[in-house]
């Protein structure tokens, strides 16, 4: 192992709970009944492929609108109310003292990424941070944003590790190729975890060890 990559959103915080507490306020403000299906289908989406859903359900829905809206939700959410998640500065420094090259790869725009890495003091720990949304890649569920994170770092996937949340990211992260560790909240975190190569509870479950 020469890489590990991690996702953000419901996996280094907790921001994924905060936003399901202010999703009927948002899709309520823009016409659509935040059901717990059309949650859902959201899950790990960067906000143009959730823009596709959301139309599903309004087709006269602007991206202007949902872009406004969104910005006010995730400006209290990411600047005052996640919090890191169990294991997460552990498992950052031991990989940085295993002398492993370290991502991030994001369906969030690279702004909110660096004000959660800023506000907790994670930047330093990242050689490579990478947004699906401000980039302009292919969002999860496919692999694009894992194979040009994997690229910047110049590792292969057979060395890479890939920790994600959501059954998107995980989806895109086997994709790609890399050795995949899946730790879904089964309250938001819905389907078939299988496909991933380990399932924990908390990151503060993973042992670098295990697949060195």
């Amino acid at each position: 192992m020469k890489a590990v990559i991690f996702d953000m959103d419901g996996l280094l915080i907790d921001s994924e709970r905060h936003w399901v507490g202010r999703d009927k306020e948002m899709w309520g403000a823009l016409g659509i009944e935040a059901t717990e299906e059309f949650m859902q289908k959201l899950t790990g989406l960067n906000l143009k492929d959730g823009y596709a859903v959301a139309q599903q359900y309004k087709p006269d829905l602007t991206w202007d609108a949902m872009i406004e809206q969104n910005s006010k939700v995730a400006t209290v959410i990411y600047n005052e109310m996640t919090e890191l998640m169990p294991g997460v500065i552990e498992l950052l420094q031991r990989a940085k003292d295993s002398n492993l090259r370290i991502g991030l790869a994001s369906s969030t725009s690279l702004d909110w990424i660096n004000i959660v890495l800023q506000r907790f003091n994670l930047d330093h720990f990242f050689e490579v941070k990478l947004s699906t949304h401000s980039m302009g890649l292919p969002g999860k569920p496919k692999p694009d944003v894992y194979l040009e994170a994997m690229k910047q770092l110049g590792v292969s996937p057979q060395d890479t590790v890939v920790f994600e949340d959501s059954i998107h990211g995980v989806t895109a992260a086997k994709h790609a190729g890399a050795f995949t560790v899946a730790v879904p909240n089964p309250e938001w975190n819905k389907g078939d975890y299988s496909i991933a190569d380990m399932v924990l509870v908390s990151l503060a479950d993973f042992d670098l060890s295990l697949i060195k």
